[in-house]
C-alpha cells in the first residue's frame, strides 16, 4: 500500500513582499483579462467610507431595501466595526466593468436592477392593476443588465484564488444588492431573513455601499474616475450624449 502525504494548505508567508507583490500582479492580470478596466492596489486610505449611503438605501425608495439579509435595514453591522473591517487590510484590489452605451438600460432606469420581474411579484399586491401593467411594460422596453454581474463573477474568482494562495481573509465587496440579481427571480424576498439559510450561501456578498457605507462617488473621485448616479427612476432618455465616459460598475477585492 503506498502511502500518501496529505497536502497542507498554502498559507501566504509572513514578510514575503516579493511574492506578494508578484500575486497582486496575478490578481489584477486575472482581471483585466475577465473584462475588468481601470484595475489598480490601493490602500485602506484610498476608499472612503461614509454613514450617509445607508440612508439612501433606506429613505432612497431603492426596491431591495427589506429584500435581502445582507442589506439596509436587516444587515445592521456597527458603524465602527465597519471602519475596523476595513482598516485590518493593508492592501485593496479595485477595478471598474464598462457598461455599453447602446445599453444603458443596463446601468439605469427600473430594469437596471436585472430583476424587474422579481419585483413586480413582490410589489404587484400594493399596486393597481394600472401600475402593474406600467412596470410590465417597462420591464420589455428596457434590456437587462450584464456588468454588475460580471463584476460580483470577477471578484468571486479573484477572492477564491486568493484563499487558495494563502490570503484566507480575502474579500470581495460589491455595488448593488444581492438580491437584484439572485433571488428576486424567485418571486420572494431572501429566504436567509426568516429561516437563516441562504439560497446562495457561496456567492452572496454584502451591499458596500448599504452594508459597509463605502462611499464608491467619492471612492470614484479619488481614483480619477466620473460616475454618474443612476436609479430607479433615472431612465436612460434622461442621460447626456457624452454618458459613454460615466458608465461603469466599481468593485473591490480586500486583501491582507
Amino acid at each position: 500500500m503506498v502511502e500518501t502525504k496529505r497536502q497542507e494548505p498554502r498559507l501566504a508567508a509572513a514578510g514575503d513582499e516579493k511574492r506578494f507583490l508578484g500575486d497582486l500582479e496575478k490578481y489584477c492580470r486575472i482581471v483585466t483579462e475577465l473584462g475588468g478596466v481601470d484595475v489598480r492596489v490601493v490602500t485602506p486610505q484610498d476608499i472612503v467610507q461614509n454613514i450617509r449611503p445607508r440612508l439612501t438605501c433606506i429613505f432612497g425608495h431603492c426596491p431591495s431595501l427589506g429584500t435581502s439579509y445582507f442589506c439596509p435595514p436587516n444587515w445592521d453591522f456597527p458603524w465602527e466595526y465597519q471602519k475596523e473591517i476595513l482598516n485590518s487590510y493593508q492592501h485593496i484590489i479595485i477595478y471598474r466593468i464598462p457598461y455599453e452605451k447602446e445599453n444603458l438600460a443596463c446601468y439605469t432606469g427600473p430594469a437596471g436592477s436585472n430583476q424587474l420581474e422579481g419585483y413586480i411579484y413582490q410589489y404587484k399586491s400594493h399596486w393597481t392593476d394600472e401600475e402593474v401593467q406600467y412596470w410590465l411594460d417597462m420591464m420589455k422596453k428596457y434590456t437587462a443588465p450584464m456588468s454588475a454581474v460580471r463584476a460580483k463573477n470577477i471578484g468571486r474568482i479573484i477572492e477564491s484564488t486568493a484563499r487558495k494562495d494563502g490570503y484566507y481573509f480575502a474579500f470581495t465587496g460589491f455595488q448593488g444588492s444581492c438580491s437584484q440579481h439572485k433571488c428576486t427571480k424567485f418571486g420572494a424576498h431572501c429566504i436567509f431573513i426568516t429561516g437563516g439559510i441562504c439560497r446562495f450561501p457561496c456567492e452572496v456578498r454584502p451591499d458596500g455601499a448599504g452594508a459597509m457605507n463605502i462611499d464608491f462617488m467619492r471612492t470614484n473621485a479619488r481614483m480619477g474616475w466620473k460616475s454618474w448616479t443612476g436609479g430607479w427612476s433615472a431612465l436612460p432618455e434622461y442621460f447626456p450624449e457624452d454618458v459613454e465616459e460615466y458608465l461603469y460598475h466599481t468593485a473591490i477585492v480586500y486583501i491582507d
